[in-house]
Order: structure tokens, then C-alpha cells, then sequence
């Protein structure tokens, strides 16, 4: 199977571009591919730490003989670890896939989106936010104390419930244990859609799926996208990464 790439960003209205990115192919053997969307708040510390890192104690954990889960599993709690351990007090949101072998794996902590688009589009990862009822329960069964959708603590509050970094709410529920699972990739399948949470806000996974395939040039496709989504009102940092799937 080959890959064509693209990606496009835009620091928006905000002062700070805090959204990174990666996409490695060959990580472990020819012919598969590694990526993901680092959506960083509170500084861009923990997301670029992230950028350059996980992606290589995933390999690694692979390699040394881990099933793909288990490494986004650990490997996200790895980089968890780190970021405590050398005080980077923002968090990121963040979502990955590796693909090889026929198979799309994915892994998210918050809410960076990864969609597959065939015959209609599927949305792999799971919203980790106050929207999800079973997020807010969890959270809630921890003690966080929750005002206008989002968790109070100490010295903020926030509106994700899963993230690396974040430490000050991580007495209030919120962890860094990825959602994972893998989709095995079909005839249909066109393309997988990665984004970060400023463009599905203003956007149904629908209506970015419909812009995807109304266009064959791949870096156009993510350039329209962000610019559709700043035209709906997004003032956020905005991040698109497409992979056509050719069989």
C-alpha cells in the first residue's frame, strides 16, 4: 500500500502556535507509516517534547517485542512520566496512528480527532471531554468539581478529561491513558483524516469528509479545510494531516 501526505496549519487568532505534528514512514519496516497531531495548551512545551519523542519509544517498545496496543499504551504513559519528571507544566492533546500490515492502529488522550473516510467516514478515536458521559463520570467519581463544562482546579480549569501533562488536574481525573484500537482497512477506504479540535468545532465530521473527497490535491484539500473552518468563526490553532490510501 502507498501513502500520499499532506498538512496544513494555521496559529489562527491565538497568539501561540501550540499545535506540532509528525509523520515518519519506514519507522519499523519499509512500507508502513507513523504519524499524529500534537494539540499543545498552555504553552507548546509538552507537545513538541512529545513530537520528538514518542514516536521513538514506540518503536523501540515494538520492536522489542510489545503488540502495537500495548506501545501506544505504554508509550504514552512513558512520555507522561517524562514530562512530569522534568516539570513541563502545559499538557497536549494528543492522537497517532501506525499503519502497517493492512491495518490502521490508533491511539488518543483529548480530543484530536482521526476519521476514515470511505463510502461514508468513521470517526476512530474517542472525544475525551465533559461531553462524553462516561469522561464526566469518571471525573466526577474522582471528586473534580465541574462549573460551565469545565474541570476546576487550583490554578485553572479545563474542558479535557485525557491528555499528557496537566498535572495540577491529575488529582481531578485527568490521565493520560490513551482510548486504542485498530481498523482494518478496505477496499472503500480513502483516506484518514487527522485534526485538531479547531477545526471539527466548527465542522461535522460530515461536512469535512464531503471536502476531503471533492478535491484529488491533497494539500489543497487541508489548506481549504482550515480556511473553511476560520470562515465558520474558529479562532483557534488548526491543524489538518491527510494520508490517501492507494491500493
Amino acid at each position: 500500500m502507498n501513502f500520499e501526505t499532506a498538512v496544513f496549519d494555521i496559529c489562527g487568532e491565538r497568539e501561540h502556535m501550540e499545535d506540532t505534528h509528525v509523520l515518519v514512514r519506514g519507522l519499523i519496516k519499509a512500507g508502513d507509516l507513523f504519524g499524529g497531531i500534537y494539540d499543545g495548551h498552555d504553552g507548546d512545551m509538552v507537545a513538541k517534547y512529545i513530537a520528538e519523542n514518542l514516536h521513538l519509544r514506540f518503536s523501540s517498545m515494538v520492536v522489542g517485542g510489545l503488540s502495537i496496543v500495548d506501545a501506544f499504551l505504554m508509550s504514552y504513559q512513558e512520555m507522561s512520566n517524562e514530562v512530569y519528571g522534568i516539570s513541563l507544566n502545559s499538557g497536549a492533546c494528543v492522537a497517532n496512528f501506525f499503519i502497517c500490515d493492512g491495518k490502521i492502529y490508533f491511539a488518543n488522550a483529548g480530543d484530536v480527532r482521526i476519521l476514515i473516510v470511505g463510502r461514508g467516514v468513521k470517526q476512530l478515536t474517542i472525544d475525551h471531554r465533559l461531553t462524553n458521559t462516561s469522561e464526566l463520570k469518571r471525573v466526577e467519581a474522582c471528586g473534580a468539581t465541574i462549573k460551565k463544562k469545565r474541570i476546576i482546579g487550583r490554578y485553572g480549569n479545563i474542558a479535557i478529561t485525557r491528555a499528557i501533562g496537566d498535572f495540577d488536574f491529575s488529582e481531578h481525573g485527568v490521565i493520560a491513558t490513551p482510548y486504542v484500537g485498530q481498523h482494518n482497512i478496505s477496499p472503500d477506504d480513502l483516506m484518514i483524516i487527522v485534526c485538531s479540535d479547531g477545526l471539527f468545532e466548527q465542522m461535522s465530521n460530515e461536512q469535512i469528509a464531503h471536502n476531503a473527497i471533492s478535491c484529488e490535491n491533497l494539500e489543497l484539500i487541508c489548506k481549504n479545510l482550515v480556511r473553511k473552518s476560520l470562515d465558520e468563526g474558529s479562532g483557534d490553532n488548526i491543524t489538518a494531516m491527510l494520508i490517501k490510501l492507494t491500493h
